[in-house]
């Protein structure tokens, strides 16, 4: 998993916090700047994944976090390495974690607010980063979470309007939402589709896509089947078209066949 350089200057912050030790202790310190790298690779991830042309697991998603993790404290660890000491004209050094390097004087040991030695950074950037990896895989499962309630909620709230008012009809759709936002299933006929954070559902069941690939709208899948349909016209076959979500290529997709047997098919989405 490739993952983005930190920029100039906030490398350059980096080693200025803690060559002087500023803001209190240097660990602190450190665990702030790394966590503020992590969640900045995070966001990253997390678009370039809902954007992906491919089907992506969690535990794939768990594993380029974990990547995001050790990249930022592995970048934040360049810096300080790079930095001179502000007394001295030192600069730390990459020794073996555990080391007792840059001890003399006591400016390392105890967490105090003066430069930490090499071997003290080492060790604690080493439990930084375990530390790190379980916050952000908590934090994913809370956004998941976050995210599968509010589809959820959505699909209640539009199956109650649909219970209230009756099941719609194709020439009844503009008694829905607004034709710009909306579109009638064309599986079921029945009820107008749900959109969030890229997945599309039906709140009757019969569709569930995830668009994110394509960074498809509803607008978008609604011009998909005008032309599906226009296509079909085109061939003479006054038949009617069917549409269903079947599984292919390792995703669920939307496609149309002629329900009159001409042998018309198409994929939607």
């Amino acid at each position: 998993m490739e993952t983005e350089p930190c920029s100039t200057s906030a490398s350059a912050g980096h080693r200025n916090s803690v060559k002087h030790g500023s803001g209190g202790n240097w660990r602190d310190k450190l665990r702030e700047d790394c966590r503020r790298l992590v969640r900045e690779r995070r966001q990253q991830t997390l678009q370039r994944h809902r954007h992906s042309l491919s089907p992506v697991s969690a535990a794939q998603l768990q594993s380029a976090l974990q990547a995001d993790v050790h990249a930022a404290v592995k970048d934040l660890a360049l810096g300080i390495q790079r930095s001179p000491l502000a007394a001295g004209g030192g600069s730390f050094g990459a020794g073996p974690r555990g080391d007792g390097g840059g001890s003399g004087g006591g400016q390392g040991g105890g967490g105090g607010a003066g430069p930490p030695a090499a071997g003290d950074v080492d060790a604690f950037l080493s439990e930084l980063e375990s530390e790190l990896v379980g916050e952000m895989l908590r934090e994913l499962e809370q956004l998941e979470a976050f995210e599968a309630a509010a589809l959820a909620s959505a699909v209640a709230e539009r199956e109650a309007l649909v219970a209230a008012g009756g099941a719609c009809s194709p020439s009844h759709a503009c008694d829905g939402p607004s034709q710009d936002s909306s579109l009638l299933c064309p599986v079921c006929m029945g009820a107008f589709l749900l959109q969030r954070a890229g997945v599309v559902v039906c709140p009757r069941g019969c569709v569930r896509l995830n668009l994110a690939a394509e960074s498809l709208s509803l607008r978008d899948l609604r011009a998909r089947l005008g032309e599906v349909y226009e296509e079909h016209g085109g061939t003479g076959c006054g038949g009617p078209l069917a549409f269903r979500c079947e599984e292919l290529f390792g995703s669920r997709s939307l496609s149309g066949a002629c329900s009159a047997g001409c042998g018309f098919y198409r994929i939607v989405a």
